[in-house]
């Protein structure tokens, strides 16, 4: 098998009598494998119920066609389930199951139709005949890592809804939903797995910053599934959860076979680990998955009414942030049911009064929460713009989608006081668009955004706000002119707005010409950046953002920051989109001249440019970074990091402040020779230093 391969299986199975023993297979397991198998509401009943009244009974009950990579075509996946499943209590029950159902004799070991190499858009292109030759009921669907791996930019990519053809882009939902919108179309059931980790530090592994695009596009397609009521395996979080990519893959992407074999459902197997098994909880999960949709889709068993809350948090805790008017939060995550399983969202708030189970409705509530993770992972969040020496309550509850826990601890903590300094930091793009008023169409998977007059062109962004731990007093949106504009001369009078309605990449504009408001609300605006004059490829543009804007961004009260012209000169003025990949993304910088902790706080601690130090420079294989006055630093105040010349992450370092400051050492034997640049981030300044790899 060639590594870097994907393959589309299809796994025919026949069926036969209405399965007669419907019962819950789930938990026969000592683990937690539970917490991530696709989770069936009533609301997601009622939908696939729906979907299924489109099926065509005279296709085969029961098949399950899988469409995925080369780790679904891996002998480990699904070939074992030709057999029976062991190591686990109930797998008598499971293999009465799968064999009165999607495994009929030979049907798994002699049905997979399969191709190598191929990504989102083979499989997009392919969900048609591949309905016609297997006539299925279920489709299991784990795909986008060769997305990843090839590091599409879109290049060649169209809307899909225009043109199926046009696809292949780093990996997105904009594509997903041509699949599942076929499948959906023939009464077929999604089933949706996220897919796994990829290991980064193999030597294969091409050394380019693209975890950012794994997790974006897990994290969307979670989304995704939600908003669509889909059931969906979180592959990925078990993953992570249970070892990570390292001890769990064979290279840069494969599983290892679990050491109880490929056909076992053994603790040992489902704790992952050194031991394996993400095929094996692959399988688990599937099994679950495919069982309760014959239970509530197929036999009409309603799923039991979820009536137990997840369980209060506990250990909820607060303390002076680093900056001015900040306060940080951590906790341990709680569950789902009670302790059990992964809990839906987060309500937290803050208020100058205690706040009671009588009173936490009418708190403030804080935005930006993150969601929540499984059971005892260790979760914090920076609550900003508070008032400076201000003490404040905070508290938190869980919510399962039906069920709210009780009221968490209930922590003080006042807000930080200090002295001003200034400060920057760059923020990467999440998502953009843009609007056109004459052409009401998705525009999400283009590689360029447009700014041409305000009801033409309307370029909306999101960024990743999550590490900025102030709230900036202006910024600025950079922006690449495109190659591919048919304009020779670039004219816009630009406004900025805060976007306050909900938008995705998939927004298109509705109502009238002259709807703006329709469209992006009626946020705070103020001018940005004028120009008339010649277009420059590839050249650098910067967008101010006012405080008023910015504001209401970084504090929540806006999704997005759109950008129009407020002229009417018509023309094209197009920007490289985050789809173009590379160096040419649009990024955000945002600036304060505010607050900082205390002396007291820090340690008194200042930067200047002599304190970071890094030797040999050039250098062979390693270098030695390290920077003097850290050693009382804490260690949530500094990070180090190595990019490129374009910008993309390299590595992340882990260092102890005592560490940093007596120096460590970067490897880069695996690298390529050429300049990179050390980053050292330290309450809010930022030192950086070129260095030169020789070979």
């Amino acid at each position: 098998m060639v590594k870097s391969s994907l393959t589309v299986c299809l796994i025919a199975c026949l069926g036969s009598a209405l399965y007669p023993a419907s019962q819950d297979l789930h938990g026969g397991s000592g683990t937690n494998i539970d917490n991530y198998c696709a989770e069936f509401t009533q609301d997601m009943v009622d939908n696939l119920r729906t979907i299924h009244g489109a099926w065509n009974t005279g296709w085969n009950k029961y098949r399950v066609t899988t469409f995925g990579n080369s780790i679904t075509d891996q002998n480990s996946h699904w070939l074992p389930l030709d057999g029976n499943v062991t190591g686990i209590s109930n797998a008598a029950a499971i293999n009465t199951f799968k064999d009165s159902t999607f495994d009929q004799s030979t049907w798994i070991a002699n049905g997979k139709m399969c191709q190598s190499g191929q990504t989102i858009k083979w499989v997009a292109n392919n969900v048609g005949p591949a309905l016609s030759a297997q006539h299925p009921m279920i489709a299991a669907i784990m795909i986008g890592t060769n997305n990843i791996q090839q590091n599409h930019s879109t290049d060649g990519c169209a809307d899909p809804v225009v043109n199926v053809g046009a696809l292949d882009c780093y990996p997105d939902t904009l594509e997903y939903r041509l699949i599942t919108s076929q499948l959906i179309t023939a009464g077929v059931i999604p089933i949706i797995t996220t897919i796994p980790p990829i290991d980064y530090d193999d030597p294969s592994w091409p050394r380019e910053n693209r975890k950012a695009k794994e997790l974006t596009y897990v994290n969307k397609l979670k989304v995704f599934a939600q908003t669509n009521n889909l059931p969906m395996i979180d592959l990925h979080q078990w993953c992570e959860d249970h070892g990570g990519a390292a001890p769990l893959l064979a290279d840069w992407a494969h599983p290892i076979s679990c050491s109880d074999g490929n056909a076992s459902l053994s603790d040992n197997c489902l704790d992952g680990g050194v031991s394996g098994g993400v095929q094996n909880a692959r399988h688990y999960m599937l099994i679950m998955a495919i069982n309760d949709i014959v239970r509530y889709v197929i036999d009409g068993e309603n799923p039991t009414a979820d009536v137990t809350a997840p369980a209060a948090v506990s250990d909820l805790a607060a303390s002076p942030g680093a900056y001015s008017g900040t306060v940080d939060l951590s906790w341990t995550a709680t569950g789902d049911d009670s302790a059990t399983g992964i809990a839906y969202e987060y309500d937290l708030r803050y208020s100058t009064d205690a706040i009671t189970e009588g009173n936490f409705s009418s708190a403030t509530q804080i935005t930006g929460v993150p969601s929540p993770q499984s059971p005892g992972t260790s979760q914090s969040m920076t609550v900003l713009g508070l008032t400076p020496g201000t003490a404040y309550y905070f508290a938190l509850k869980a919510s399962d989608r039906y069920n709210w826990s009780a009221l968490s601890s209930v922590p003080q903590a006042v807000a930080t006081t200090g002295t001003a300094q200034d400060d920057s930091m760059r923020v990467e793009i999440v998502k953009d668009t843009y609007l056109e008023s004459v052409d009401p169409t998705i525009k999400g998977a283009n590689q360029f955004v447009r700014l041409k007059s305000w009801n033409q062109g309307v370029m909306m962004f999101g960024f990743n706000m999550s590490g900025v731990t102030f709230v900036p007093d202006s910024a600025c949106i950079c922006l690449k002119m495109s190659t591919w504009s048919s304009a020779t001369n670039y004219t816009f009078t630009s406004m900025a707005r805060a976007i306050t309605v909900a938008w995705d990449e998939n927004s298109v504009w509705t109502g009238a010409t002259n709807n703006l408001s329709g469209n992006i609300g009626s946020g705070v605006e103020a001018t940005s950046l004028n120009y008339n004059g010649p277009r420059t490829d590839f050249t650098e543009y910067r967008f101010p953002i006012a405080f008023s804007v910015i504001q209401a961004y970084a504090t929540g009260a806006a999704t997005g920051i759109a950008l129009y012209d407020q002229g009417s000169s018509g023309v094209n003025n197009d920007f490289f989109s985050r789809e173009k990949g590379g160096a040419d993304v649009p990024y955000m910088m945002v600036y304060i001249k505010a607050s900082t902790a205390t002396q007291g706080q820090v340690k008194g601690f200042v930067l200047s440019d002599k304190q970071l130090s890094v030797s040999p420079n050039p250098f062979r294989t390693s270098v030695q970074i390290s920077v003097s006055g850290v050693d009382q630093l804490p260690a949530s105040l500094f990070s180090v990091r190595i990019y490129d010349m374009c910008g993309a992450l390299i590595s992340a370092l882990a260092a102890g402040n005592k560490a940093l400051a007596q120096g460590i050492s970067w490897n880069a034997s695996r690298l390529t020779a050429g300049v990179y640049v050390v980053q050292v981030r330290a309450n809010g300044k930022v030192l950086s230093k070129k260095i030169s790899l020789v070979k």
